[in-house]
């Protein structure tokens, strides 16, 4: 289908094309660094260990179960000794530390054992096993978001969906890391899709492509089966993104507080669709990923498979990257976050390594007042009102905030790079969504607390209620035990005082009493 027929997504903006400065080299794998170092808090749960510092470890062992939230199965990216568990800097904006197994590299890579065996026809597998064999792998979603791609196949089963669509566009100006894989690997992409496809019960699949990947798209159509629809958008930031995608690809727009499921369609990323095909076929688990290296006057830029936690400072050296002079992002100009420690490891989540300079960020301007010239506004492709936002994020005003659909903003840098008085106004929405998020929390601990004290209230007041109870059925028992017995009988403490007053009188009556006679 030609881009004549897509429906298209509002806003958006034409960015520069720089995706050339590492598209020229064939895909290159990387060598083993001495450590890696393996994040055990994700960005969607936690896992639990399940070795102790001096164990050995081969590549492809387990070396973490899901403990908490949406997280996956990690595994040894090598063979070596797990050395320790630190608290190491991440590649997140606060600059957050993550618990992180460290492992030392004894260099020969050898394989676990008891990984599981490759499967030679993975489509004749039932969709339950196939799911079952790609949360094993611990696969998950390499467009950034990094969710387990088996609980997604799995609602997607469990809800019914007619469409997946697999997101080949890297829309941001320097990521090139799926336009090589399809350039390089299209036939594991379209296996992958087909995969996908049966595991989650679709029956129909669309393969996105940017209309500027022209190699990518002639791999793809050599490749593609006749299952698979080819689609080309233009490159028109962010049409990478999922609702975007969707909207432009189908017409269909996604409520901000819904899912693609809810439609019937389900999104996943061509590398992801590739690591699917991996895994069943090698029957290893997930341990790598592509990384672009990129950046102005870069010789060694390119695309780079890394192993999960190869420090980013190793892999510069080692390609001999003179990066202390430069910034250092992991991901693209728009959305990538600033590594404020170059040791932090790759994740599932690297999609690029950017070395960047102020120019280039956009960053090189005076910062001014907003002259509200509506601007960010043409430009949102949520349909927000950023320079509302704007103000409302600089009066911490949580209720106007929510009101303006600050939660629905996905961050993309449009309405920032379009600003003429340079406010950065992605940083001031993720700083007023952490904000946010906190108040939420606290009122969640509050209305906690006060639950606790009520519930402490009630048994308080069951208990006081219950003792009285007891008394009052005590005295009642009394009661009717006195009412059953003699009526006649005298109170004893009346007895008493009536024989008193009885030999009183008899002493007065009698003075000289026994003694008189």
């Amino acid at each position: 289908m030609t881009d004549d027929a897509l429906f298209g997504f509002p806003g958006g903006l034409e960015l520069p094309d720089w995706k050339h400065w590492s598209t020229g080299a064939p895909l290159r794998t990387l060598p083993l660094p001495p450590e890696l170092v393996i994040p055990l808090d994700q960005p969607n749960g936690r896992s639990r260990l399940l070795m102790e510092p001096g164990d050995a470890v081969h590549r492809g062992q387990p070396l973490a179960q899901p403990e908490e939230g949406w997280a996956v199965p990690l595994f040894a990216p090598s063979s070596g000794t797990l050395t320790a568990v630190e608290w190491r800097l991440s590649a997140h904006a606060d600059g957050r530390r993550l618990r992180c197994a460290v492992i030392r590299c004894d260099g020969e890579d050898r394989p676990w054992p008891g990984q599981a065996a490759p499967c030679d026809e993975p489509l004749a597998l039932e969709p339950r096993d196939l799911r079952q064999r790609i949360r094993a792998a611990g696969v998950c979603g390499l467009g950034g978001a990094v969710f387990p791609t088996a609980e997604k196949l799995e609602a997607a089963a469990e809800q019914g969906v007619h469409t997946l669509i697999i997101n080949g566009i890297g829309c941001e100006p320097c990521i090139s890391c799926d336009d090589r894989l399809l350039r390089d690997h299209a036939d594991a992409v379209v296996e992958g899709a087909l995969l996908l496809a049966r595991a989650c019960g679709a029956d129909r699949i669309l393969l996105a492509i940017e209309n500027e990947q022209t190699e990518a798209l002639a791999a793809a159509t050599q490749a593609a089966a006749s299952a698979i629809e080819l689609r080309t958008v233009p490159a028109r930031y962010p049409s990478g993104g999922e609702r975007q995608l969707i909207s432009n690809l189908l017409g269909q727009g996604i409520a901000a507080d819904g899912l693609p499921i809810d439609q019937g369609l389900l999104c996943q990323n061509a590398g992801t669709a590739a690591a699917v095909w991996q895994s069943l076929h090698s029957g290893e688990p997930l341990l790598d990923r592509i990384v672009t290296l990129a950046g102005p006057d870069l010789p060694q830029a390119g695309n780079y498979r890394v192993r999960f936690g190869t420090p980013v400072d190793w892999m510069l050296d080692y390609l001999d990257v003179r990066w202390q002079e430069r910034m250092l992002i992991q991901g693209g100009p728009m959305m990538g976050v600033a590594l404020q420690d170059p040791r932090c490891p790759v994740t599932a989540a690297t999609n690029c390594v950017l070395l960047a300079d102020a120019d280039l960020l956009g960053e090189d301007g005076e910062q001014r007042a907003c002259i509200r010239c509506g601007d960010c506004a043409a430009v949102c492709p949520v349909r927000l009102l950023p320079q509302q936002l704007h103000w409302y994020a600089g009066d911490h005003d949580h209720d106007a905030l929510r009101e303006h659909g600050l939660m629905a903003c996905i961050e993309c840098g449009a309405c920032a790079v379009v600003c003429p008085s340079r406010i950065p106004l992605v940083r001031e929405f993720r700083e007023a969504k952490a904000e946010l998020v906190s108040a939420d929390l606290e009122q969640d601990r509050a209305r906690r607390a006060r639950a606790r004290f009520e519930a402490r209230e009630a048994r308080l007041q069951r208990k006081r209620e219950q003792q009285e109870a007891r008394r009052r059925a005590k005295r009642d028992a009394l009661r009717k035990a006195g009412e059953e017995t003699d009526g006649t009988r005298q109170d004893p403490r009346k007895a008493a005082i009536a024989a008193a007053l009885a030999r009183r009188r008899r002493k007065q009556s009698d003075p000289g009493g026994d003694g008189g006679e």
